[in-house]
């Protein structure tokens, strides 16, 4: 529910399952003496057919809330919200698959194709806020309707907590129903220290259901945001995470400091050290991979796209 305003470097892995665009309407809407909200969206693929990320012929999604408690001059609020989404699979055919929240890595777990002809979603999120802390969670369940394979149900999500040392608090934005970022009251540019937050998150994700083994994945991440200005984010994360799959478990971890990933900066550089052992069967002989690698790249906006030149070094060891 944190839409563009992100406390950490990736979105969660759970949602991995729904495509990022699509072509649509969307209705959103707020009572404010109820403090009653909802989002309601149908979308196709008039525009965006063929695409990679254009996995639905059609879908149709509807969240909705409550604030129990809201006292922006307190800075104090309780967000509770239900999602359901239906999609209309594309072909009849689908693959679900995700990074383990850092975009250098390959996909740790993944179903390969199989047949389903529509898929339903539901999920929750529960945020609460008290000055310069928030915590919440988010959690999904993806049910395929797909008999050959006793139609499976993935589920997924995260438990966040977050603290704003500087005194701050990320502001909610009732119009969508989501908190915004952080504001800053002196950047660095005007001869203050800007914000910091720290973030902790956990998320997981099972691809593990009905006659389908695509394995499971969570991950734990500590990190910083510092906050130079408005416009501005530098990130400092950690992460360490466990893989599941093919009957046997492997241990990853993360080191990323990528800045300027906040709006709306134009350029950035992102540096990714990723470490990672894995292990598992193939054709019935067991092998561990040991990867390790550096991931440079210096980002810039063309046209509201961003554009990276990428450097990248891999190193390779086979067991």
């Amino acid at each position: 529910m944190n839409g563009y305003a992100g406390w950490a470097m990736e979105r969660q892995m759970a949602i991995d399952v729904i495509p990022i665009l699509a072509d649509g309407l969307k209705w959103m809407g707020y009572l404010p003496k109820q403090r009653f909200f909802w989002n309601l969206g149908i979308y196709t693929d008039w525009l965006s057919k063929g695409q990679s990320f254009s996995t639905y012929q059609n879908q149709f999604d509807a969240r909705i809330g409550w604030n129990p408690v809201f006292s922006p001059l307190k800075n104090k609020m309780l967000h509770l919200g239900f999602n359901y989404r239906y999609g209309k699979v594309e072909g009849d055919q689908i693959q679900l698959r995700s990074r383990p929240e850092a975009n250098p890595a390959s996909y740790f777990i993944s179903t390969g194709n199989f047949s389903s002809d529509h898929s339903n979603h539901v999920g929750y999120e529960v945020y609460y806020q008290s000055g310069r802390w928030l915590m919440g969670s988010e959690f999904y369940w993806h049910k395929f309707t797909s008999p050959i394979e006793n139609n499976p149900v993935f589920n997924g999500g995260e438990f966040m907590v977050s603290y704003i040392f500087s005194g701050e608090s990320r502001k909610y934005i009732t119009s969508t129903s989501i908190f915004g970022f952080v504001p800053v009251k002196k950047s660095v540019f005007q001869g203050g220290l800007g914000e910091f937050e720290g973030v902790l998150r956990f998320s997981t994700f099972d691809l593990n259901a009905g006659n389908i083994q695509g394995g499971n994945f969570w991950r734990i991440t500590p990190m910083v945001n510092w906050y130079l200005s408005p416009e501005l984010r530098f990130e400092l994360a950690y992460g360490y995470g466990i893989l599941d799959r093919f009957g046997v478990k492997g241990a990853t971890q993360f080191f990323s400091i990528p800045d300027s990933d906040y709006h709306p900066v134009k350029t950035g550089i992102a540096i990714h050290y990723i470490s990672v052992m894995k292990t598992f069967h193939s054709e019935n002989k067991r092998q561990e991979n040991y990867r390790s690698g550096i991931n440079l790249r210096y980002y810039f906006l063309f046209e509201n796209i961003w554009l990276p030149f990428v450097f990248h070094f891999d190193g390779i060891r086979n067991f």
